[in-house]
């Protein structure tokens, strides 16, 4: 599997995709305020969460956690109900600086030099640096934008695990410097804590995609490790030296 695959496979799974419009009214400023006050108290501590990312070949499956100070976060995928996908996989950004990827998520393919180990470490700058093309060093915590949205509108109510929430559209503060980041988002709130997002998407492979993510629960201890070096396979050491 080349680098850029693994990429974009994770690109995929992750949902860090390229926004759709989506028609958002006038700002209305109390449901703003409400936004990024329920925003501060669900995404600036911990946080838990599952959800699903769906696309025209299947629906992948997702749970994990993320600590906001450390910058770090965990997800385990299940893609085996998408064509091509790989059955169960885990991924850990540590520091906002390095991803790990369980082995299981090159769908057993060779990597010459990883015999014995459990994890693939990459760098995060040096993906960048090879021109890879997303960002991956947000994955779940990329959420705590919600604090600095921009616009929102509430839309109605719905039932979130059979408990009535309050929906907004909410426009988010776009980041130059990262063209994976999806600005307009549904948020759904209840007792001033957002408890599901939801964004419509062009995923990096060019296919439609809507990514569903319920919170569990924010504020918990959440214990996210980098692997054991003697468990890691460095991938980056092991490719060519770009010029």
């Amino acid at each position: 599997m080349t680098l850029k695959r693994l990429v974009g496979s994770i690109a995929v799974v992750l949902g860090l995709v390229v926004m759709l419009p989506i028609s958002v009214a006038h700002a209305d400023e109390k449901s703003l305020a409400k936004v990024q006050k329920a925003a501060e108290k669900t995404f600036t501590t911990t946080a838990e969460f599952e959800g699903t990312v769906k696309n025209p070949n299947g629906v992948t499956t997702l749970e994990g956690s993320a600590d906001y100070a450390a910058d770090s976060s965990q997800l385990f995928v299940d893609a085996s109900a998408v064509a091509g996908g790989v059955g169960m996989a885990e991924y850990r950004v540590i520091e906002g600086e390095t991803i790990f990827v369980s082995i299981d998520a090159f769908g057993g393919e060779a990597l010459p030099g990883a015999e014995g180990k459990s994890w693939v470490r990459i760098d995060l700058a040096a993906v960048q640096q090879l021109g890879a093309g997303f960002d991956f060093s947000d994955l779940l915590t990329d959420q705590a934008v919600f604090v600095d949205a921009t616009d929102a509108m509430r839309v109605g109510t719905a039932k979130v695990d059979g408990k009535k929430a309050v929906r907004y559209k909410v426009t988010l503060a776009p980041d130059p410097g990262d063209v994976s980041q999806a600005t307009e988002q549904e948020v759904w709130i209840r007792k001033g804590r957002i408890v599901r997002f939801r964004s419509m998407d062009i995923d990096p492979m060019g296919q439609p995609a809507t990514s569903t993510i319920t919170v569990l629960k924010s504020g918990g201890p959440v214990d996210i490790q980098a692997p054991p070096e003697s468990e890691v396979y460095d991938l980056l050491s092991a490719l060519p030296s770009q010029p």
